[in-house]
Formats: C-alpha cells, sequence, structure tokens
C-alpha cells in the first residue's frame, strides 16, 4: 500500500525529494574534513635517534622538535597559536578525553604519572609502596599506550628532592625497564626539579634506561644548556617547565615582599630561554611553557599565561611568534613602567600614586 500511495505523489513532489537528496550527497562529499579531528586509530611510534651527531625525537618518521606548554587551557587555542604539544603531570579519569582533546587539535601530549615524593611521606626503600607505585604506573602505560597523541612518558615530576638518595634512582630505573617491556613505541622521561646538586650525575649513574631528562627550570632556564652539559649531561633533554623568574628566585624588597614582574618582563624571559634551548640543537629535544592557563601561586597571575577569563598575556603573543614564526595580528598592551611614587611604607587610609 505504501507503494501505491507513493506512486500518487504530485510530479513537484519528487522534483523536491530530488533537490533535497543532491543537495545533502552535494554537503557530504564537499564538506571539509579535519583529519587531526577524525577517532583516535592507534599509536604512532616515537623514535629517539642521533642525526648528524645531534639527538632527534622522530615521530612518525619525521623529525618531532616539542614546541609546547603546560596547563589546563584551551587546547584549541594552543594549536592555533603554533605549538604542537602539551604536558600532563599525572594520570587520572581525565586523561584519556585530555588525550583524544589534543588528537582532536593535532597536539600531542607528554603523558606525566605521577611518583611519590619523600617530603610528602613516600618511603623509597619500602618494597610495599615501591612495588604499588610499579603497578599502577605499568597499569596507566598499558591503558594508554595505543593512543596516537601519546609522545612521551614522562614518570614522576620532581619526586628526587635533592637528588641524593638512591633509592628513588633505582626506583625510577625499574620503571623505564618496565615500561619498555609494555610499550616500545614510545621514549620515556624522568623530570627532575632544576639540575643543582647531584641530580645529574645520579640519574645517568642509575637510570641508563632513562631515555630524556625532563627538567624544570625558571630564572636559570636560559643556563640549562651550558650548565647541563658542566654536571656531566649526556642525554638528551626537554625543558619541561620554563617561565618568568621564581618567587622564591627573586630578591625581597625592604617590606619582605617580592616585586612581580609585569606581563611584558615576564614575555622577555620566556623568549630568552626559548632562544637558549634552541641554540642548543645536540641535546635539547625542545621545551614546554608553564602554565598555559591560569593558577594561584605567589600572585593570581605570576605563572598564568592566560588570566581567568581566558584572555591572554604578553608572553602568549611571544610563545605565538617563536612557535609559529609569525608575530600575533593583534598584540596585547604594553606595560611599560608600574610602581609607587614614594616610600614603601605608608600608614593605614593614605593615599598613593
Amino acid at each position: 500500500m505504501m507503494i501505491m500511495k507513493l506512486l500518487y505523489l504530485p510530479d513537484y513532489t519528487f522534483r523536491w525529494l530530488g533537490a533535497i537528496a543532491f543537495m545533502l550527497s552535494a554537503a557530504a562529499t564537499f564538506a571539509p574534513r579535519n583529519v587531526s579531528a577524525q577517532a583516535p586509530t592507534g599509536p604512532l611510534k616515537v623514535r629517539l635517534v642521533k642525526v648528524a651527531g645531534n639527538w632527534q625525537l622522530q615521530r612518525d618518521g619525521k623529525p618531532f622538535y616539542v614546541k609546547g606548554a603546560g596547563g589546563d587551557g584551551s587546547r584549541e587555542e594552543l594549536a592555533a597559536a603554533g605549538a604542537n604539544s602539551t604536558r600532563s603531570w599525572g594520570v587520572d579519569k581525565n586523561t584519556r578525553s585530555e588525550l583524544d582533546q589534543a588528537h582532536k587539535h593535532g597536539l600531542t601530549m607528554a603523558v606525566g604519572i605521577w611518583l611519590g615524593h619523600e617530603r610528602h611521606g613516600f618511603d623509597y626503600s619500602n618494597q610495599e609502596s615501591t612495588s604499588a607505585q610499579l603497578r599502577t604506573t605499568l597499569a596507566h602505560i598499558q591503558s594508554l599506550k595505543d593512543h596516537p597523541a601519546v609522545l612521551v612518558w614522562g614518570i614522576g615530576n620532581e619526586m628526587e628532592g635533592s637528588g641524593d638518595n638512591p633509592e628513588i634512582w633505582k626506583h625510577v630505573q625499574r620503571l623505564a625497564v618496565e615500561a619498555k617491556k609494555i610499550d616500545p613505541n614510545h621514549p620515556v622521561m624522568t623530570v627532575i626539579a632544576g639540575i643543582g646538586g647531584q641530580k645529574v650525575q645520579n640519574l645517568h649513574k642509575f637510570c641508563p634506561d632513562i631515555d630524556i631528562v625532563g627538567i624544570n627550570a625558571y630564572g636559570e632556564a636560559p643556563e640549562v644548556p651550558e650548565r647541563y652539559r658542566a654536571l656531566g649531561g649526556t642525554k638528551p633533554y626537554i625543558v619541561t617547565e620554563f617561565g618568568p623568574t621564581g618567587t622564591w628566585e627573586c630578591p625581597k624588597n625592604s617590606l619582605g615582599a617580592v616585586i612581580e614582574l609585569t606581563s611584558g618582563q615576564k614575555a622577555d624571559e620566556y623568549k630568552k630561554s626559548s632562544q637558549a634551548f634552541e641554540r642548543d640543537q645536540q641535546l635539547c629535544l625542545g621545551s614546554y611553557a608553564f602554565l598555559w592557563g591560569n593558577k594561584q601561586e605567589g600572585t593570581a597571575t605570576w605563572f598564568g599565561m592566560l588570566l581567568p577569563d581566558g584572555r591572554r598575556t604578553a608572553a602568549v603573543d611571544t610563545m605565538t611568534e617563536i612557535w609559529s614564526g609569525k608575530p600575533p595580528a593583534n598584540r596585547c598592551p604594553v606595560i611599560e613602567q608600574i610602581e609607587l611614587t614614594g616610600p614603601l611604607k605608608v600608614n593605614s587610609g593614605d593615599r598613593v600614586q
């Protein structure tokens, strides 16, 4: 009966149906395709190779220099700024969706796996604790290893403390060995807080299976390439955090307070550090700026490259030009000078300029 009724539809109805079918077909044929937004299809092999004496990451057979930032700001805007990677500090229930978002926008991720800190009470001489941490680490790697956005594994972040405890490094070495058995497709990195003390020496001594050294550095960041070598560093490295001089590195004024740099002054520090990393073509594999987002630390704006409402600071303009090779069309305002006129100590209720 349905076929018979359709046969008696007016001619103009069929003409409209035909037109609609053609438009739908054309839309499907000519609609733009976002390749990076397609569903994950499997791991992309990342290799650490030496080319003409220089260390290099190769992703899917192509050279890959890390141009990234860590933080929870917009992945779309990070990619639009010219970055190609982001980093995390630990694995949680959101990590897979973060990898999906990175992949959607053509970004990779250095997947961080948090390790316990001695100063927080973790005992690296306790076999039960370290065995549990090993199982957790390997479970994370097993779960995420086939995602195409994975770039490297970042096992631990600043867990070494002073760097003098061999048990920490031996545990990191064990994790690296077991990680590679599960996932031979991605290098293994561990991240240290600066390069002071015996950190570089002990890492090289106790962790032969760590492929890449991750270094978090701020005021000392431009000096990392030279100092790392002077301390015996031979492994390739990624600067996993860099940004403005830290609150702990700044001199205090007569009030016992530290003065925050202006947005422009911070941008200059990002630039100086980035240029120092890029000059080290032998060992440096790239860097992650800190912080792509907003964070209350020292002040509400000390480290955040973005304001709470998502607006960018001058650091984003600078990194956009470094990452993409092109300056942004609409730059942030420049603060040339901001200071208090007169004495720093004033009475409550006084008017100051």
